[in-house]
């Protein structure tokens, strides 16, 4: 399904997913970047006045902002872009507290459009976003782009014995690219040890995810601690396959 994506943007974490989703992505996929403002106003009233002269038309907008004034634009954007839909991930709740969050949903349902926020990003799959709770939607352009990035898949080649993994192959990767990254360098781990040390080889990729404590359904850890766990989950769903 060819699908014009329009990638907003604030910085280098943004912009190396929208690299990697552009190099990763079906070969008949459209992907654009588009920087988005720095704001100071903690309210933006006429967000449009905010964006760039020309947009990009798109089929789904990917919101990469990294405050919660980018987040206030999102619905202009998706307007002057006619996204029909919207992925906003939330690697930072302070970017999109949950207030922010219901508002825009509110906002672009009345266009008939729909957003989702994994929280984080390699948390979405084909139907659910985020963790606690997981979030039900049902949108084909976001289930579509879920099936090539999300919540990681991953297959693996192990020894003769069962004992070492000999490789690791992604057959669906987080967007920022750390799925790849890890699997590259994940031979040779003893099978016994695989976890946690893949979720902690997947953290040293550069990682959006925020380092701040934060009390999730009764659970206090951190975005980024979750992403470690996401990938070590996936790495277990595939030694269990391949065993």
């Amino acid at each position: 399904m060819a699908v014009r994506i329009l990638v907003a943007v604030h910085g280098i974490y943004g912009r190396r997913i929208c690299e990697h989703i552009q190099k990763q992505g079906p070969a008949d996929w459209q992907v654009a970047e588009i920087p988005l403002p720095r704001v100071n106003l903690p309210v933006i009233d006429e967000p449009e006045k905010y964006l760039p002269p020309a947009v990009t038309r798109a089929d789904l907008l990917l919101h990469l902002g990294e405050s919660h004034q980018a987040a206030q634009l999102v619905p202009a954007l998706a307007q002057a872009a006619g996204a029909h839909a919207v992925i906003a991930p939330v690697d930072h709740s302070h970017w999109i507290p949950p207030g922010l969050r219901n508002q825009l949903r509110k906002e672009l349902a009345q266009d008939d459009r729909v957003i989702v926020f994994p929280e984080p990003f390699c948390s979405l799959t084909v139907d659910r976003a985020g963790l606690f709770p997981p979030m039900p939607y049902d949108h084909p352009l976001i289930s579509d782009f879920a099936r090539h990035f999300g919540s990681p898949r991953l297959e693996v080649d192990l020894s003769d014995d069962g004992q070492y993994i000999v490789a690791v192959h992604v057959v669906r990767g987080s967007p920022c690219g750390s799925s790849h990254y890890a699997a590259a360098r994940m031979a040779g781990l003893m099978v016994d040890d695989a976890i946690p040390k893949a979720g902690l080889i997947c953290l040293h990729y550069p990682c959006l995810a925020s380092m701040a404590l934060e009390d999730r359904a009764g659970r206090i850890e951190t975005l980024m601690h979750l992403a470690g766990q996401v990938f070590n989950g996936a790495v277990e769903r595939a030694l269990a396959r391949g065993q």
